[in-house]
């Protein structure tokens, strides 16, 4: 059996995981590391969130997307480029320009794009509270206290991570409540996505059960199985 424990107390109230020096959270996904992990039961299901931390953020300051069943790199694409569908490699620039303004600041010919506008005006926001106040409480309650090394989006992304960590939590009070009873568990949380150890005895119920709670509140989430952590 394999366990692991979650650190919360750190600077942006995301948790680390790690036991016995391995971290769960940062296994390499290739064969050899990944194939030694087997499920008790029958299959090991992972689900991952779609463009996750943009649908937190678009949550945060109020934003809706008009298609929260589609991609949130087509639809932000659409206003990139003018045009309501997309080629594969317009899909992939759209990832490639959003996560350029999520990681490295709205640039100016993207700052008319309703959610960047909106992002914009909540990031100069907190970063004004945090350097009138000297100090910021993100959602989860801890709080960043004012440092030369904490710049305008060193802050922001702090926030975004420990948004995150408040959803993962609400969710894994949701799963638990739902695994109770039955064989299959929620047994890994690596930030986007949750890992559960599957029985069939629990029926295509559990599954869609699952996805209807990690969907909740407008979010996507795809699936994979496999007999072993690897996905191949």
């Amino acid at each position: 059996l394999c366990y692991s424990q979650y650190n919360m107390y750190n600077s942006t109230g995301r948790p680390t995981n790690a036991f016995n020096g391995v971290n769960f959270v940062a296994v390499p996904k290739t064969e050899e590391f990944r194939r030694c992990f087997v499920p008790r039961h029958d299959f090991l299901v992972e689900f991952d969130f779609d463009s996750y931390h943009l649908r937190l953020i678009a949550k945060q300051v109020g934003y809706e997307f008009p298609d929260p069943s589609q991609s949130v790199h087509t639809q932000l694409g659409t206003a990139y480029f003018g045009k309501g569908e997309l080629t594969e490699e317009e899909y992939k620039r759209s990832k490639e320009i959003t996560f350029r303004q999520l990681y490295g600041g709205v640039e100016p010919e993207y700052r008319d794009v309703p959610l960047f506008s909106s992002m914009t005006k909540f990031v100069d926001g907190i970063w004004s509270k945090y350097r009138t106040e000297g100090s910021l409480r993100l959602p989860t309650g801890t709080v960043v206290r004012k440092s030369s090394e904490v710049t305008k989006l060193k802050l922001f992304n702090y926030w975004v991570q420990n948004m995150e960590t408040q959803h993962n939590a609400q969710k894994v009070r949701e799963l638990r409540g739902f695994c109770e009873g039955k064989r299959s568990k929620l047994v890994l949380i690596t930030y986007d996505s949750f890992l559960f150890d599957y029985s069939v005895q629990d029926g295509k119920g559990f599954l869609t059960g699952v996805k209807a709670i990690l969907e909740s509140g407008g979010f996507k989430v795809k699936h994979k199985h496999a007999r072993d952590y690897f996905f191949g």
